[in-house]
């Protein structure tokens, strides 16, 4: 079924990676086989959502508040936590805050690093004593954000990696937050990010740099956290938009489609795969049905990592038991 579907796509039997009897990685995947064979990285198969919507932007808002095909919610799915911890702050490398959206008192979004702290060390503390009290919101922000990109600055020069990244975008954002957990123990989670994925033509070439990408930078983070001794700490979740179409094009790519995997990464995580497997003879206009809703993932993450239940886009979805320890 895979290779009718799939005929110029399919990857060779002997190529795959296996993990088991029937299933395995991309052969681009091979430095995250060490996390498998420790019991680190476990995988959940066919994540998706009823009536599932296939524009990218309507989508990932979906994704990213937790939300139904039909409903629009205005705010990350993170953002009921993120505000009760006044006590930490929240950092978003890229262009968005994501599933961290909502909270700007103590969510950063840092389009670049090193431009960011530059730009802040060129501003100067504002008063905030004023008597508009939207004014004086404001600049407190300012003042605040200000400050946590100096003490970024300062913390990040104050730590030598231990572990060589590789020189990709991702790898690099991730080695900056290995270095942030060394030196910032008051930000509770980071989000970064891989685009690309969105392979309507060319897709083996572009879809193995992207897999070498995305693995080669989590392997270097694992061994990073493990020679601080955070690895026990630390969870590195994935989600996307949405999967690619089971049928290949005839672009040599795959369009946008509806269920897909995902993975969790981390020292506490029992590894192994994790819902159902979803079938490749039924399908729905070509593609795969979902067998598990991506919000009983968030639940897992919110409840058993977190430790906080009280998401309210979330309280009708089942954990998923067994996969953080």
């Amino acid at each position: 079924a895979y290779r009718s579907l799939r005929p110029n796509l399919a990857i060779a039997r002997d190529a795959v990676v296996q993990l088991d009897e029937t299933r395995g990685l991309h052969p681009a995947m091979k430095p995250l086989l060490p996390l498998w064979q420790r019991g680190e990285l476990a995988i959940i198969e066919g994540l998706g959502y009823p009536s599932p919507n296939r524009s990218h932007f309507r989508s990932i808002d979906i994704w990213e508040s937790a939300s139904g095909a039909d409903a629009f919610l205005g705010a990350g799915w993170l953002s009921p936590y993120l505000q009760s911890r006044t006590d930490q702050r929240f950092v978003a490398l890229g262009e968005d805050a994501g599933p961290m959206a909502g909270s700007p008192e103590n969510t950063l979004l840092i389009g670049n690093f090193d431009a960011f702290v530059n730009n802040a060390q060129r501003l100067r503390q504002l008063e905030s004593a004023t008597p508009n009290p939207a004014l004086r919101h404001l600049l407190s922000v300012q003042n605040s954000m200000q400050s946590a990109a100096l003490a970024f600055a300062e913390s990040s020069q104050q730590y030598t990696l231990k572990t060589p990244f590789p020189s990709t975008g991702l790898a690099r954002d991730l080695a900056k937050v290995a270095e942030l957990i060394a030196t910032q123990p008051s930000v509770g989670i980071y989000k970064v990010g891989l685009a690309g994925f969105d392979t309507h033509a060319n897709q083996l070439p572009r879809h193995r740099r992207l897999l070498d990408q995305l693995s080669t930078a989590l392997a270097a983070f694992a061994t990073e956290m493990r020679a601080q001794g955070r690895w026990q700490d630390v969870l590195v979740m994935t989600y996307s938009e949405f999967g690619r179409r089971a049928v290949e094009n005839g672009s040599g790519g795959t369009d946008h489609g509806t269920a897909a995997p995902h993975l969790l990464v981390g020292g506490a995580v029992s590894g192994g795969f994790f819902g159902q497997t979803p079938s490749l003879t039924r399908l729905s206009q070509d593609d795969l049905e979902h067998t598990t809703d991506y919000r009983c993932y968030y639940r897992t993450v919110a409840r058993n990592w977190l430790g906080f239940d009280q998401i309210s886009a979330l309280r009708d979805y089942r954990p998923i038991s067994g996969i953080i320890s």
